[in-house]
């Protein structure tokens, strides 16, 4: 399973994506409505949290921050749920992203996409 969190911004966005096992993705916003449930292939969501693990997420710092923390950024947090273990990373806009990272981001983007491309 996957859990991505998003919020902040000027708006004040406050968005939870999560990735089943099953395929299923259900995304719940502020007021934990779910405002996007969709079905991916299941083997696409294992996929996705296998690259990410193997890119090195599990061996990340808990905590990416730039030493500016104000002013409309999106915070964000990953946590992947993998072989019994589970990690989150916290970061924001303008921290520091190590490779791993970048990576894990790109690959939830990704999904993302695809669960609200039929939206």
């Amino acid at each position: 399973m996957m859990v991505f969190e998003r919020s902040g911004g000027l708006a004040g966005v406050q968005e939870v994506w999560r990735f089943y096992e099953d395929g299923r993705v259900v995304k719940t916003e502020r007021r934990g409505n779910a405002t996007v449930e969709a079905q991916l292939s299941p083997d696409l969501v294992k996929d996705a949290v296998q690259r990410i693990v193997e890119e090195g997420f599990m061996d990340l710092a808990d905590e990416y921050m730039p030493a500016n923390r104000c002013c409309d950024r999106f915070t964000y947090r990953l946590t992947i749920a993998y072989a019994g273990t589970a990690k989150t990373v916290t970061t924001m806009d303008g921290a520091e992203w190590p490779p791993a990272l970048v990576r894990a981001l790109e690959v939830v983007n990704s999904l993302i996409g695809q669960a609200t491309s039929g939206q």
